[in-house]
């Protein structure tokens, strides 16, 4: 693996879930491709996805990004990369389950598009939580565990960013027709 791009591809969503479920990976879909997945009509330029936590797993998640050609992406708006473009985290990395233990969030340019592997998403936190209330959805005609519409919201209520922000009304709307309140 190379150890950092500026580039990104499209996202490809089936090539992406398709390589994740070959290697076996468990994983809970977040972001705005879970929104998707929920009937949220917006789109998304990349896959988030929270993973167990556990040695084997991430084992799976490494042979996976190695088997995309990851690299680490080095989104040129950061503010905190080097005068050559290289993000912080570069200095040193190796694709292994304990280097992806040092942050919570790796931003990933695959050959399927951008995948951000979150450790953690703002308001619910990790898999063991997400799991709990996890779905499975078709996504890009695949079956995908999927956060739940009430962490998404959550995620997106606590995160603030504008985009976040945005999507809650249709969120809501969504979670209001599917439980009748």
């Amino acid at each position: 693996m190379s150890a950092w791009t500026t580039q990104v591809l499209p996202l490809d969503a089936i090539a992406l879930l398709d390589t994740l479920g070959a290697h076996g990976v468990e994983f809970v879909l977040v972001g705005g491709l879970a929104a998707v997945a929920h009937g949220y009509t917006g789109l998304t330029q990349d896959a988030d996805a929270v993973p167990a936590f556990d040695d084997d797993n991430l084992a799976r998640l490494c042979a996976a990004l190695e088997a995309l050609h990851a690299q680490l992406y080095a989104n040129p708006q950061r503010r905190d990369l080097g005068d050559d473009g290289e993000p912080p985290e570069a200095a040193g990395f190796t694709l292994t389950p304990e280097a992806l233990r040092t942050r919570t969030a790796w931003q990933f340019s695959t050959t399927a598009g951008e995948l951000d592997v979150l450790f953690a998403i703002d308001g619910p936190g990790g898999y063991d939580t997400l799991i709990r209330s996890a779905e499975t959805l078709t996504v890009a005609g695949r079956q995908v565990l999927v956060a739940g519409l009430d962490d998404l919201i959550e995620s997106k209520e606590t995160s603030g960013r504008d985009k976040d922000l945005r999507a809650l009304g249709e969120l809501r709307r969504l979670r209001r027709l599917r439980t009748g309140h």
